[in-house]
């Protein structure tokens, strides 16, 4: 560290020169450092604190030139960078939950070797007649490139079967902005969608994985990728050349195992049982065959539709007027506007590019209702043309707006003047959120607290997702706000549809009432893992970790598996709670192969640790843990009843309060969480010391 520092110091001390008098640039500051006198971990604080400092810059602008300025602060960044590391690395360690197995080698430098001259080739370059000359005047001159442009040129195709990509470690300078901003702005589009590829590598066990799962896999609906560019008239199986076994033995699309006849002729791949079934396929086919173009918004809109579920891409929501609409009732009407257009009405994918290449998509969807003579279609019609400013790219509607609306209405003046994460207690602040949300016809995301905490977990399929909206929305039309987070707070929520007579629409609703009971307390894991499943993330919930096998897995590729039986599990329409008493039970590997007939991981992944005796705690997730030694079990059960606190109560042996304590203190200081102190006076005059997270 002391090392780099001088290095860095010595920089700034040539381009500061004195100029500015500071102390910070004499033998009291970076002088002391460089000479070892002052501990460098309390001045890398210290230039830390100086990023914020504007009288430190507006002194360093007014004594140096604007290049030692520039070269001054570059300097001073390079500093903080140790810091900001550590920072990062700490960051990786609260999220990555096998960081202590991982290992951080320090990875020296290649050799310097001298590189021969390369030309760019000429064939490859297209330029109109009044920039070649410019441009050979300039080939002609040496220059030296930075790596990042090497590899830019290399992946932009302009290769030559001279062209060497030089084996490169490291940045070609401190900070090269140029480069930074030509690898994120093309390298991601010549490369699309990395992670995904990773993800089916990581499935890989070797090369040859896609042509296997190809063969042994006939139902199934992942296709493999080929990199065939054949231009031919699709040809019948029996024609085509090399083995049977290369080709999947059932029809993609209608699953009939008989004679698979053509064989799409963009990929020379994907067989199917005729012309009829290849066409009604394309609109999913196309994403794992070689369209010789990208994939964009209108393809996926166009998927969206035909499998009826409103469409997460980003840009199809803001290229097709999605998001000009801040209600989720007014998203889902124009949906389902496009998805009768293009499903029942026939619509095609180019006329949707072309309306967005003219920004005529209003014209387009309102003609085209216009022509239906069809009465919903026509009150559609009729509801796109009031809508000014929606087209395509549509100036949005602002959901703050809305959101300030419900705020003045629900909540008192003192709570208004509070930002929104202040708002207390935390049901209120929930509360707040979902009353926006179904009065707007939005649902709870799963990443959402509200997801777990109203239950919206426990719909097996998006048909119950939307009755219990609707009886949401039925709900919150009757009862006061308060009434409302009250419930939620005390976990009365099914109390509450009792009394507005509502007990009819979630009767029939499973695991609703029992999961609602408790919510606030405790619940199952098992709901946790039903998100893990639904959302794009890496690493599950910690109980789901040493609930359901993961902390078993030895690679990513097993953790892949068994994430996709468990997905698999639930969208099926399983019973969440019959897989909760199977792992609680200890039965998760006998469980799982009579509900699949056979398991896609080894059984002995399945292990965990229960069943156990007296742990209530077995298989759930909590809210609030308060732990405490047995001899103090009845105070902390008073204090809690006259806090009016439900936290999971945990009795431990005195014997163990010292070293529970002490793995508190190292937890906290190694997540860099704050450990709240609390000292108050119980029964019979005995001090209670409270530690809370």
């Amino acid at each position: 560290m002391l090392e780099y520092l001088a290095e860095v110091l010595e920089r700034i001390s040539s381009n500061e020169k004195g100029k500015t008098g500071m102390k910070f640039f004499t033998d009291s500051g970076c002088g002391g450092v460089a000479s070892g006198r002052l501990d460098a971990y309390q001045f890398v604080l210290g230039v830390e604190s100086l990023s914020d400092n504007t009288d430190f810059y507006a002194k360093l602008r007014g004594n140096l030139t604007p290049p030692e300025l520039r070269r001054v602060v570059d300097e001073l960044g390079f500093i903080r960078r140790p810091m900001q590391s550590a920072v990062e690395l700490l960051h990786v360690a609260q999220q990555c939950s096998g960081f202590r197995k991982i290992n951080i080698v320090l990875l020296n430098s290649l050799p310097a070797r001298r590189v021969q001259a390369w030309q760019l080739g000429k064939k490859d370059i297209s330029l109109t007649a009044r920039l070649r000359k410019k441009f050979h005047n300039e080939v002609k001159k040496k220059k030296n490139i930075h790596a990042e442009m090497m590899l830019m040129t290399y992946f932009l195709g302009l290769r030559d079967p001279r062209t060497e990509v030089f084996p490169y470690l490291g940045v070609s300078k401190k900070t090269c902005l140029l480069c930074g901003h030509m690898l994120e702005g093309k390298l991601d589009q010549v490369i699309p969608r990395l992670r995904d590829f990773l993800r089916e590598e990581a499935t890989e066990e070797d090369l040859h994985r896609n042509a296997e799962k190809e063969t042994a896999s006939g139902e199934d609906e992942r296709l493999a990728i080929s990199n065939s560019t054949q231009d031919g008239i699709g040809a019948s199986r029996g024609n085509s050349k090399g083995p049977k076994t290369a080709y999947p033995t059932a029809c993609p699309f209608c699953k009939d195992t008989g004679e698979l006849a053509y064989i799409c002729q963009k990929c020379g791949v994907t067989a199917y049982c005729g012309l009829d079934c290849y066409r009604e396929d394309w609109y999913r086919h196309k994403f794992s065959c070689t369209l010789g173009r990208s994939i964009d918004a209108t393809d996926y809109l166009v998927l969206a539709c035909h499998t009826n579920q409103f469409p997460q891409d980003d840009d199809v929501a803001e290229q097709y007027g999605f998001m000009y609409f801040a209600t989720g009732k007014d998203r889902l009407r124009l949906f389902e506007v496009y998805r009768r257009l293009i499903i029942e009405w026939g619509i095609n994918e180019e006329e949707l590019r072309a309306a967005l290449k003219q920004n005529k998509l209003k014209e387009i969807l309102t003609f085209r209702c216009s022509q239906t003579r069809d009465a919903i279609m026509l009150s559609d019609s009729q509801w796109l043309e009031s809508q000014e400013g929606f087209g395509v790219n549509g100036k949005k509607q602002e959901l703050l707006t809305i959101f300030e609306a419900a705020r003045e209405e629900l909540l008192s003046c003192d709570e208004r003047k509070l930002p929104f994460a202040e708002l207390r207690p935390p049901e209120k602040r929930y509360a707040l959120l979902f009353y926006v949300q179904i009065c707007n016809g939005i649902k709870p995301d799963v990443d959402e607290d509200n997801w777990i905490s109203l239950g919206f977990c426990t719909a097996p399929d998006a048909v119950s997702e939307d009755r219990l909206c609707s009886a949401y929305e039925s709900l919150v039309g009757r009862c006061t706000f308060n009434e409302f987070w009250g419930s939620m707070a005390e976990s009365a929520i099914v109390e509450l549809f009792d009394k507005y007579g509502l007990t009819d629409i979630i009767s029939p609703m499973r695991n609703f009432k029992d999961f609602m009971a408790s919510v606030k307390k405790w619940h199952q894991s098992v709901w946790e893992l039903k998100r893990f499943t639904r959302m794009n993330v890496s690493d599950p919930f910690r109980a789901v970790v040493v609930d359901y096998g993961f902390m078993n897995c030895k690679d990513a590729h097993q953790r892949m598996q068994l994430r996709s039986m468990y997905q698999e599990y639930f969208e099926r329409g399983e019973d969440e709670m019959r897989l909760h008493e199977a792992c609680v039970a200890g039965q998760l590997a006998s469980f799982l192969q009579t509900v699949f007939g056979g398991l896609p991981v080894p059984s002995e992944i399945l292990r965990n640790f229960y069943p156990l005796e007296n742990c209530p705690l077995m298989g759930m997730v909590t809210d609030s843990v308060t732990v405490c030694p047995e001899s103090a079990l009845d105070q902390v059960k008073a204090s809690n009843a006259t806090r009016r606190d439900k936290s999971m109560i945990m009795k431990i042996a005195d014997s163990e309060d010292d070293a529970l304590k002490y793995f508190l203190y190292r937890k906290t200081s190694f997540l860099g969480i704050d450990l709240r102190k609390q000292v108050s006076l119980g029964s019979k005059e005995r001090v209670f010391t409270t530690l809370s997270m």
